[in-house]
């Protein structure tokens, strides 16, 4: 099994509001904040190759988002995905799955591509992997609150593969749902140790601090508990992957 992390740009948001719960003295001696609070935080997918299958979780942002969207995050992204990929080893075609562990557009929509003539999915061969739960709660939101997702992008990626019945030699997950609902957090087998690449429930590392919560987070009640129960499914010395540390 190969797992490699890979680094798919930066956004910017308000520090005070990205990290609550925690003493602010204590996330500015971690962070560097500027005068305006502002922060930029990265965006972390993960590659696993397990078997005969290249997965890839949580491809990042796409570069043809609203403009708005763009500076209202100040979003950054060096080089293409698809060239992030190459120097990790892999054709974009070589990528058999991608899974997105929850539909917020900075976590997935760099899955695709704006061609001329349209949007196509930036990794051809790929099966496309939601989950429906997830899918189907988001449908059912207030217009004005499905705009921070790329669900519908997702009508360009063909038949989609769901969560519920997908599986992967090595690789199970646990469903969170204070940041948002049915989000998955994929636990890798790496022979010796588990990997966990924890979204946004632990998206940095000042998460593991007791009480600490996003104001992005829509139930951020159950994180505690859930963080809890996530641990608890672990072996142990685990290695965590942050996605936005």
């Amino acid at each position: 099994m190969d797992i490699q992390s890979l680094h798919l740009g930066t956004l910017r948001v308000n520090a005070l509001e990205m990290i609550m719960g925690v003493p602010e003295e204590l996330v500015r001696e971690q962070y560097t904040i500027d005068s305006n609070n502002q922060m930029r935080i990265g965006m972390n997918g993960l590659i696993v190759e397990t078997g005969d299958r290249v997965i890839l979780f949580d491809p990042g942002c796409a570069t043809f988002l609203s403009k708005s969207l763009a500076e209202t995050y100040d979003l950054v992204m060096e080089q293409p995905l698809t060239t992030i990929v190459a120097e990790a080893g892999y054709r974009p075609e070589e990528i058999t799955d991608v899974v997105f562990t929850h539909l917020h557009f900075d976590h997935g929509s760099g899955a695709f591509l704006r061609i001329p003539g349209g949007i196509v999915k930036a990794f051809p061969n790929a099966r496309y992997v939601v989950s429906s739960q997830q899918l189907g709660a988001i449908e059912k939101l207030p217009s004005d609150e499905q705009s921070s997702f790329f669900h519908k992008l997702l009508r360009f990626a063909g038949e989609l593969s769901y969560l519920e019945e997908w599986q992967a030699e090595g690789i199970r997950f646990f469903v969170s749902h204070g940041h948002t609902d049915h989000m998955v957090v994929p636990i890798i087998d790496a022979d010796d140790h588990d990997v966990v690449f924890a979204t946004d429930l632990l998206p940095m590392k000042i998460f593991m601090e007791p009480g600490a919560f996003s104001y992005y987070d829509v139930a951020a009640g159950l994180l505690e508990s859930e963080r809890k129960q996530l641990f608890s499914m672990l072996g142990p010395d685990p290695e965590i992957i942050w996605y936005h540390e």
